[in-house]
């Protein structure tokens, strides 16, 4: 069975959220990318390489969103995010930033790749006002 590479994006961009559904809330012990960010740096700096890092980032983002749902269900409060990517940012702005930031710090590209893009997403898109700290809504303070 063959995949086209965007078929290929899809699945690598939905995996994190799979993988966050079917997993244990009592896991301690994580799996964590043997893919460092000075290798993530050099797929989002190579044009060949751009669906790959932009799935890897599309994976991380859409895991803080829904890693921060989850936890305003579980705890019915306000959870503040970790970095706020706007809606109408295309991934090449995206892959843009987040390059940048790795080259401006040298520092985590021998950090696991999750981590380095999760601090690039932090440095790059901080979250500002109303979306940083969403103030509880009427149901989650009568619970």
């Amino acid at each position: 069975m063959k995949f086209s590479i965007k078929k290929s994006v899809l699945l690598a961009s939905l995996l994190p959220a799979a993988c966050f559904f079917f997993s244990s809330p009592q896991a301690s012990a994580q799996r964590i990318s043997k893919i460092n960010g000075e290798t993530l740096n050099h797929l989002c700096s190579t044009p060949k390489q751009f669906p790959i890092c932009d799935a890897y980032l599309s994976g991380v983002a859409d895991s803080e969103v829904w890693a921060a749902k989850y936890d305003e269900k579980v705890t019915r409060q306000a959870v503040p995010e970790a970095f706020c990517v706007p809606p109408a940012q295309s991934l090449g702005q995206m892959r843009g930033l987040v390059s940048a930031w790795l080259k401006a710090h040298p520092e985590t590209g021998k950090a696991p790749a999750g981590k380095a893009v999760y601090l690039a997403l932090h440095g790059s898109y901080p979250c500002q006002g109303a979306a940083a700290e969403k103030p509880e809504t009427e149901a989650q303070k009568a619970q």
